[in-house]
């Protein structure tokens, strides 16, 4: 399908956890009641239109000059958020992949959010755990040894 792309779009991509890549779009030269859109791409670079993008209310959602069409999922919980710039700051919101519907979690006053990603991070041993371990590993070393002659 065709996606209305053309060189006004902010669009943003990603992979959600339900195996699919999905398109938000918003061409920011519309007026400021243009609704932004939700497409999944499929494998052959074809794209399948899912949602206009509205409110928890239904009302439709605008780009308004500024939309900003990040997108990331969050890979614990298969959440997917977006980024709405204003010109106060930023707004996060989730938005329901299944029906375009977005939902503010919370405005980010005075920064202007362009990107977002989840990622794994590792924790790091406290030293108090490593001395622990070696503890453990010389107590274990000793005995072998000992065993052994």
């Amino acid at each position: 399908g065709d996606s209305g792309l053309s060189p006004t779009n902010r669009a943003g991509l990603e992979y959600a956890t339900d195996g699919n890549l999905y398109l938000k779009i918003g061409d920011f030269q519309q007026p400021d009641n243009a609704p932004g859109s939700l497409y999944k791409v499929n494998l052959d670079g074809s794209t399948q239109f899912v949602a206009t993008l509205s409110d928890n209310t239904g009302n439709l959602y605008p780009t308004d000059g500024i939309t900003n069409n990040v997108l990331a999922t969050d890979p614990q919980s298969g959440l997917t958020y977006t980024v709405t710039r204003t010109t106060d700051g930023s707004i996060l919101q989730s938005l329901n992949l299944a029906d375009g519907v977005l939902t503010t979690v919370g405005a980010i006053e005075g920064l202007q959010i362009t990107a977002m990603a989840f990622g794994n991070v590792s924790a790091v041993p406290e030293p108090s755990s490593i001395a622990i371990l070696f503890s453990i590993a010389t107590v274990a070393v000793f005995f072998r040894r000992r065993r052994a002659t």
